[in-house]
């Protein structure tokens, strides 16, 4: 070898992809369970197909061992530790030829005989290489392997790590995916495939944890370096063979498909430089895309569910502080923004009085480029659907986690043309409930429309029996002469069943808070919904009755009609909808059938009724597209 070798170990625009050693390479604990939990994590997220392995036949898989030429370096062949090397090479080369991979590009020991071993540089000490001492590495400029035998280390995962860069450097992608220090396709990959090909499933290392927060070609990560970021992507190469490559350990073979697609998109005028490292993501999407045809539009935002499910993988997670009003709505609005291939993580956790069966929970996105973020709560995407319900969680009753971690992620269709995204996150928690204000139990018969007994209501609590909003194009309606029907419509009766309630909002047009005026159809115990849609469009014809029970009542129950009042609806969404009504009633309900029919009422004739309202409308929402009648 030349004495000059060393220098060209060089990590960077020389080159060589190396093994970063920490001062005694000691081994984090930390780093360690998340990379074990990282692995395992993974392979729970993704589908685990039987892929046979995909043989390709090397010229020799045999390496044999040259001292490094260079001043005071501490070489001995007859080392016991060097047959453990080439033994660890040998067996890392049967192991990535049976997946599949090409024979890596490296010197023979014989130039013109193909089948005699590969070389491979060795030496006791340490390695030197421009980002400190380096375990081994590999120069796609020489196309040379080096490794250092004498190291308390253990050198599986480094060994199949760099063979591997021996490997990639067969399928001339190094131009565009190496440039300035900045290779985190090659560096991830190959840590990838070296922690998940090694006995020790990665127990070295000293990068620490990858923070997602950070676009996904420039990881920061929680303890190591800013050179070592480089391999801080190996969770998403993990994933990707995890989801598309079947069983291990064939399922490799999907970085060899990748690899192929991306030599076949190098020599097109678009792909032939990488000037910065983010500029290598057009062809790492356009590589993908024989994978997955959407490319990283789906995969990114997949990875960010499957493995980043887990506030210890961001820099920063927000935790926006609820807020209630009077209604028992708690909610949060959050302005925020997310670099490219980066996820920004929010943590909610409700307040144990509102964990309840009677609680429901909405997130939404509102940004200006929505097509290019994708929310993300827990492990599953809620960027699949389009329209309004895109970027939309919601649940409820004893579906609803009391801890959320939300994730908002950033990659476009294009991802070349991806930028910083802004965006307002909204958090909901809605308390369901429905409370009825009636007149008092002592009232008297007054017949007088400022009823007296309406100075000290009571409150009751009620429930609800029948609600609906949405569309309703029912034909008598749409004869009526309205073009596009929105309907609101509630029916609830108090838990004592004493008060029954029902009022319907009818509008040519989508719905939107603001208040709603109570129609006067006169002392009429119905009105259809044809009369509605052609008299009362955009209001509100409301009815009410009391039972014989009740206290104000005597002898039979009375029904009220609706003659003013109002309607107002403080808050709605395609699933949720809270509001109150005030309807002042005139009685209607003349007489039961064994009476006659002139007989005096049993109680007041002009009565008013309040009620407050938080309701749900998900099971309606998931078989219509109420979104269509929500207005701005």
């Amino acid at each position: 070898m030349k004495p000059a070798f060393c220098a060209i170990l060089a990590v960077g625009v020389s080159g060589c992809l190396g093994k970063f050693l920490t001062s005694g390479f000691r081994v984090v604990a930390n780093n360690l369970g998340f990379r074990r939990a990282c692995v395992a994590q993974i392979a729970a997220a993704t589908c685990m197909l039987a892929t046979p392995l995909l043989s390709q036949q090397w010229p020799t898989t045999q390496w044999e061992a040259r001292c490094i030429q260079a001043d005071n370096i501490t070489c001995d062949l007859e080392d016991s530790r060097v047959k453990s090397l080439l033994d660890q090479l040998h067996a890392a080369s049967r192991t990535l030829e049976a997946i599949g991979f090409r024979p890596p590009k490296v010197q023979p020991q014989e130039r013109f005989l193909r089948s005699s071993p590969h070389i491979v540089y060795v030496q006791e000490p340490a390695i030197g290489c421009d980002i400190g001492p380096c375990v081994g590495g590999y120069s796609f400029d020489d196309e040379s392997l080096s490794f250092a035998y004498g190291l308390p280390v253990t050198l599986d995962e480094v060994v199949t790590h760099e063979v591997f860069h021996a490997v990639q450097a067969a399928y001339g992608v190094r131009n565009i995916f190496m440039n300035d220090g900045k290779d985190w396709v090659l560096e991830g990959m190959a840590e990838a495939l070296g922690i998940a090909l090694s006995e020790n499933q990665g127990r070295t290392g000293n990068y620490g944890t990858p923070y997602l927060d950070h676009p996904l070609y420039d990881l920061a990560t929680s303890e190591g370096t800013e050179a070592d970021s480089r391999y801080a992507a190996y969770p998403f190469w993990l994933y990707l063979a995890h989801r598309y490559g079947g069983a291990p350990p064939g399922r490799y073979h999907i970085y060899d498909v990748f690899l192929a697609e991306a030599e076949k998109l190098a020599g097109t005028a678009a792909h032939r430089s990488a000037p910065t490292s983010n500029d290598a993501v057009p062809i790492v999407d356009a590589a993908l895309k024989a994978i997955d045809p959407d490319g990283l539009y789906d995969i990114f935002p997949a990875f960010i569910a499957a493995v980043g499910n887990s506030p210890d993988m961001y820099e920063e997670v927000v935790e926006p502080g609820l807020t209630s009003d009077p209604s028992g709505k708690a909610s949060a609005e959050v302005q925020a923004s997310v670099r490219p291939l980066a996820a920004r993580a929010f943590s909610v956790s409700l307040p144990q009085s509102e964990r309840t069966s009677g609680h429901a929970i909405e997130i939404r996105l509102e940004a200006d480029d929505p097509d290019a973020l994708h929310l993300i709560v827990g492990d599953q995407r809620y960027d699949k659907a389009k329209g309004a319900n895109r970027n939309l969680y919601f649940t409820s009753g004893d579906d609803a986690d009391s801890d959320l971690l939300i994730r908002v992620a950033n990659v476009g269709r294009d991802p070349a043309a991806d930028k910083v995204q802004n965006f307002k996150l909204i958090v909901t928690v809605y308390r369901e409930f429905v409370d009825l204000t009636g007149p008092l139990a002592d009232g008297s018969g007054d017949t007088q429309p400022d009823n007296a007994s309406l100075d000290a209501p009571i409150a009751v609590s009620a429930r609800v029996f029948s609600q609906f909003w949405g569309p309703m194009r029912l034909r008598l309606i749409l004869e009526a002469g309205l073009d596009n029907p929105c309907m609101f419509q509630l029916d609830a009766i108090s838990q004592d069943k004493r008060i029954g309630v029902s009022f319907m909002l009818l509008q040519d047009g989508p719905l939107s808070q603001g208040t709603y005026p109570i129609a006067s159809p006169g002392p009429k115990e119905t009105v259809r919904q044809d009369a509605h849609a052609r008299e009362y469009e955009g209001q509100v014809v409301a009815t009410f009755g009391l039972d014989e029970t009740h206290p104000l009542i005597g002898e039979y129950g009375m029904q009220y009609m609706g003659q003013g009042g109002e309607l107002a609806i403080e808050h709605i969404t395609p699933r949720w909808v809270t509001g109150r009504v005030r309807i002042a009633g005139t009685w209607t309900t003349i007489r039961p059938t064994t009476m006659p029919y002139d007989a005096p009422p049993a109680g007041p004739i002009n009565l008013e009724l309040e009620m407050a309202f938080s309701l749900r409308n998900a099971s309606i929402a998931k078989r219509i597209n109420t979104a269509s009648c929500i207005g701005p």
